[in-house]
């Protein structure tokens, strides 16, 4: 499997921590951390864990952003507060979740491709949801959930570390 493949390639190589972008992604290659002892991390965790004093300046942000928790962000890797408490370092901005983040968006994986009208009737209410609350973005840290979201709403959907880049710059300027 690619899995092992993997496992392979990074067992011989001097690496602390896997970092990557994507709570399934993240949530699928933990098998890495307790099948062959290799770190994984994603980004969102990752930053988290970094102490204050590694953290560059982060200017203010003044956005309402609706949080949107992937279900891998809140079953498979049990950190369902990650992204508010990673975009709660940036000051200005205002944080709300989307109605309904305790159920799946639709994306599920391969669900919004093999089940599109499964996928529509759970992503609707979301939607619903996100134009109620008008923010200027919506932020996922599941690729496939903000591709599905993109998808149907006319609003941008970003990843929580675009914001905290964003903010960087800010502070730069």
């Amino acid at each position: 499997t690619l899995r092992a493949r993997n496992a392979r390639v990074f067992s011989g190589e001097d690496i602390d921590t896997i970092v990557v972008v994507g709570t399934a992604c993240r949530a699928e290659l933990g098998a890495l951390e307790t099948e062959h002892g290799i770190k994984v991390r994603e980004i969102t965790e990752w930053l988290l864990e970094r102490p204050a004093d590694e953290w560059p300046a982060l200017g203010t942000l003044d956005q309402q952003i609706a949080i949107h928790t992937p279900c891998s962000q809140r079953n498979h890797l049990a950190m369902p507060e990650a992204t508010r408490q990673l975009l709660e370092r940036i000051p200005g901005l205002q944080l709300t979740d989307i109605d309904g983040n305790e159920r799946c968006c639709g994306a599920a994986g391969l669900q919004a491709l093999l089940y599109p009208v499964e996928a529509e009737r759970l992503r609707q209410p979301k939607l619903e949801s996100i134009a109620s609350l008008g923010p200027n973005a919506v932020v996922s840290a599941n690729v496939g959930c903000a591709t599905h979201f993109a998808a149907g709403a006319d609003i941008e959907v970003r990843q929580p570390v675009e914001l905290i880049a964003e903010a960087i710059a800010a502070a730069k300027s």
